[in-house]
């Protein structure tokens, strides 16, 4: 995520606890996996119809809502790379259960829902990610506005954050430009 001013994180900051912290995230989404008989290692079996990692179609996709584009914001962040799409795998671009569990917790952070680590591994794109979000009536509404309002607060100048928290009875920091 973009590193916000003192304005802009207490908006962010009050938005959160606006929102509040979601549930876990059911899922009931499954993966199959194959034993590789030459290697003895497990390995993802790729979905009919779904873009393969590495694909120009993959890296040429960029996020379609607001839920992916903070997912994407938040995969490169942790990943510390930009060249992919919300087709491209977390595991493939590098990602590991390291990564997995801090982008989990940055989910939680950012979007206040809940994601299992499974989930990297059955919904392992953005768009896989952001559908098994929304997959939940009550977590997918309240990841969708929580992104809306980051994305948002986000774009605010510094002024205007400061209004902003002026009319919602914050007191803006003193810090800024």
């Amino acid at each position: 995520m973009p590193h916000f001013s003192g304005e802009i994180a207490a908006i962010i900051s009050r938005l959160r606890r606006f929102f509040g912290r979601g549930e876990p995230l059911p899922t009931d989404r499954r993966v199959s996996f194959s034993s590789s008989a030459a290697t003895g290692l497990s390995q993802f079996e790729h979905p009919p119809g779904d873009p393969i990692a590495g694909t120009e179609a993959a890296r040429l996709t960029a996020p379609r809502t607001p839920v992916e584009e903070v997912l994407f914001d938040l995969w490169a962040d942790v990943l510390r790379r930009e060249d992919f799409g919300i087709h491209d795998r977390f595991f493939t671009l590098g990602g590991n259960s390291l990564a997995a569990t801090r982008v989990a917790a940055r989910v939680r952070e950012h979007l206040g829902v809940e994601v299992p680590l499974r989930l990297f591994f059955e919904a392992n794109t953005i768009a896989d990610f952001a559908a098994a979000l929304a997959a939940d009536p009550r977590q997918g509404e309240h990841a969708s506005r929580a992104a809306e309002a980051l994305l948002h607060a986000a774009r605010l100048t510094d002024q205007e954050a400061r209004d902003w928290l002026t009319t919602h009875g914050e007191r803006p920091s003193e810090a800024g430009p």
